[in-house]
């Protein structure tokens, strides 16, 4: 008999005693499962090319639209990245902590709760927010 480790469905690990031939099968499948992770790692790609981007999100390929255009879509991003860090900068301390909440996924109703006001405050709040970054949009 040999004693191996079990992962139980929520996480702990138990030892069990098993039959050598038992503990031996078990072993060829793990190995088993390990290459054929290792291959499926080693042949995934995107489906086209034009889905890769780069570590800031750009299209690294895109044969529908010309070089030059790609460069100047690529400038307007910048700019319009560049113009949206300094709106943030001039926005109060409460109305910044408002954008985070919101960036986080918090409902309106969760933010009125914790802020201890009206989730219609919250609302007009995020409103006029909104009109204030509306300018950037493409």
């Amino acid at each position: 008999m040999k004693t191996i480790k079990y992962r139980m469905a929520d996480g702990t690990v138990v030892d069990v005693e098993v039959s050598e031939e038992v503990a031996q099968s078990l072993k060829e499948m793990q190995r088993e499962e390990w290459r054929q992770d290792k291959q499926v790692k080693r042949n995934e790609m995107p489906i086209s090319l034009t889905q890769m981007e780069d570590e800031n999100g750009y299209q690294l390929v895109d044969y529908a639209s010309d070089p030059l255009d790609q460069m100047i879509e690529k400038e307007n991003r910048a700019e319009r990245r560049a113009k949206i860090i300094e709106e943030l900068k001039s926005l109060t301390p409460e109305q910044l902590d408002l954008v985070k909440m919101l960036y986080q996924g918090m409902t309106l109703t969760e933010i009125a709760d914790k802020r201890g006001v009206s989730k219609q405050s919250v609302s007009e709040a995020k409103e006029r927010l909104k009109k204030r970054f509306e300018k950037f949009l493409p």
